[in-house]
């Protein structure tokens, strides 16, 4: 049972992590350019976010749909952070 409650919170703490992200991301594409440093700690946060569930994702064992899920999550994340000037 504790690997079990460990695999779910695993995952939730991926959810919410990618959903964090994405939400930072998407604050930060909706920016008043009058307002770059807005924008930048916007970029640095998503991509703080990402870096973080990236690393978890890497050591965290998920079932195939699950896997799926996430690693899409991760990819949409990474392709609005590439947009938004972020390099990999």
């Amino acid at each position: 049972m504790d690997a079990t409650v460990n695999r779910v919170a695993g995952l939730k703490f991926l959810q919410v992590e990618i959903q964090t992200g994405l939400t930072f991301a998407r604050i930060a594409q909706t920016t008043n350019p009058d307002m770059p440093s807005r924008f930048e700690r916007n970029v640095r946060n998503a991509r703080k976010a990402y870096d973080s569930a990236l690393e978890f994702r890497r050591r965290t064992v998920l079932d195939g749909e699950q896997k799926v899920t996430v690693d899409a999550g991760l990819a949409r994340l990474k392709t609005i952070l590439q947009a938004l000037g972020e390099s990999f």
